[in-house]
């Protein structure tokens, strides 16, 4: 099991955004195991910063979309994935502002 920690955390089928957590992927199939808040300097946990998604799946990000325009399409592309039934992954979002929750030009998404 790997973990990552980041200032957000958006759980897509709750449509909920968490702060300052860390997400555990499991390393052979990569789905997301657990989600938990992050107490100050855990081990084996890489801290990234920024926002990470957790998601059946990432669409790609168009080129100066606001990140309130990506969420709402996001979730109209995954309004038919059942939430129970589906594996869920971990999306690091790079080069983001937290405070104004918006991307920076050069932001970058990375499945973890």
């Amino acid at each position: 099991m790997r973990y990552f920690a980041a200032h957000r955390v958006w759980i897509w089928n709750r449509n909920e955004m968490l702060g300052i957590c860390r997400v555990g992927v499991d390393d052979e199939t990569r789905c997301v195991k657990s989600v938990e808040p992050f107490d100050g300097e855990v081990e084996r946990t890489e801290w990234l910063g920024g926002l990470i998604a957790v998601a059946p799946g990432c669409p790609p990000r168009f080129e100066g979309e606001p990140f309130a325009r990506y969420k709402a399409r996001a979730l109209s592309e995954w309004s038919s994935v059942e939430a129970d039934s589906s594996p869920l992954y971990a999306y690091h979002f790079s080069s983001f502002d937290v405070s104004s929750m918006e991307f920076h030009p050069s932001a970058r998404i990375v499945r973890l």
